[in-house]
């Protein structure tokens, strides 16, 4: 448990204006701040910020709060450590805590240096996928052209690629002194004396867990005879699939407006979803729907909307997903698509409007 004083001390050093700026688009009205309401569509803003007694309200919905943390747990979905835990890494402060034991300066300095290798990798994978630009490298015309997907979405989703290629990050990893941490995160994995890439001539979908923060990655072979379509990183303190839902970052604010949420299978499904103005989509990473992602989806619907690929293993696998759901008290559809087909194909015959479930 974090320690009052250390959670007085983030309270105090996190100003809700600022906080709540990097959420949305403030306006300064005299001394106050004001803006459209981030929990209610609306025209004429009814959200304030009060910098000098610290309190902010949304007079659309009722919401308020008096520190920044009570607004990240309501817009961002966060618990209160998991708020209080992004505003102590925003404000540098170190976390203090009481009745458990504190993490040593050796494990809190291994972190930080994961932490550091995941974004070096995913800024790597970008890069290796936007120097096929001039040529249409086979990864680019898989995802524009079989997949539909525009280059802003490319950028916005931060796709990249993995060259086919043994030492293209590992070698960097050694030279950086980050092999350990590489490794642990699943990256570079080594064999009789040998240090090779993990990914390799796969196309990479960074992963984020719910408050933003990236985890680890997920890899599509290009090669149709690769024995493995999929990769996810390892298991680790890191990433963990079991409570990981890919796109939840992003789809939160569309959820909690549309009061439901589309649940389907794979990585191009959540990003065709969203590219089509379906915003309330997210995807199990390559695993069956586990009870840690129903306590997850529960902090912000409980209303699913299941769309699973329209084969044999999709129909299974909705059937077990539903089942498992109303065991845990939620609203349940399921959307039947058409044999052969899945959301991502769907995107590219139907509109928005087509696709969306009332």
């Amino acid at each position: 448990m974090i320690s009052q004083a250390c959670i007085q001390k983030i309270l105090e050093t996190a100003p809700v204006e600022e906080v709540i700026g990097e959420c949305i688009d403030l306006k300064k009205v005299g001394s106050n701040y004001s803006a459209l309401s981030p929990f209610a569509n609306e025209k004429s803003p009814s959200f304030m910020v009060s910098p000098s007694k610290q309190i902010w309200k949304c007079f659309s919905s009722g919401k308020a709060g008096n520190n920044a943390a009570g607004f990240l747990m309501e817009h961002k979905g966060m618990t209160y450590p998991e708020a209080l835990k992004t505003l102590a890494d925003r404000y540098n402060i170190e976390l203090e805590f009481e009745n458990e034991p504190e993490k040593s300066d050796e494990k809190k300095e291994f972190e930080s240096r994961c932490e550091k290798v995941l974004q070096y990798a995913n800024n790597a994978f970008m890069k290796f996928l936007a120097m096929g630009a001039e040529d249409q490298s086979p990864a680019l015309k898989y995802l524009m052209v079989n997949r539909g997907l525009s280059e802003e979405t490319l950028i916005e989703w931060q796709i990249g690629f993995a060259p086919d290629a043994w030492q293209s990050l590992t070698q960097n990893f050694i030279n950086k002194g980050y092999y350990t941490e590489a490794e642990h995160l699943g990256l570079t994995k080594s064999s009789k004396g040998n240090n090779y890439d993990f990914y390799r001539n796969r196309i990479i979908f960074p992963i984020y867990d719910h408050i933003g923060k990236l985890v680890g990655f997920g890899g599509r072979a290009l090669d149709p005879d690769e024995n493995a379509k999929y990769l996810n990183s390892k298991e680790s303190d890191f990433y963990s699939k079991m409570n990981i839902l890919y796109g939840l970052h992003r789809a939160i604010k569309a959820i909690k407006e549309e009061g439901k949420v589309y649940l389907t299978e794979g990585y191009t499904d959540v990003i065709a979803m969203h590219q089509a103005g379906i915003k309330n989509t997210v995807a199990t990473c390559g695993t069956s729907l586990t009870v840690e992602h129903a306590h997850l989806l529960s902090r912000f619907t409980k209303h699913v909307i299941l769309l699973r690929d329209g084969d044999e293993a999709g129909k299974k696998a909705a059937a077990r997903d539903l089942n498992n759901l109303m065991k845990k008290g939620f609203r349940v559809e399921v959307c039947t698509l058409p044999e052969g087909e899945d959301p991502d194909s769907l995107c590219r015959k139907m509109t928005s409007e087509e696709l969306v479930v009332d």
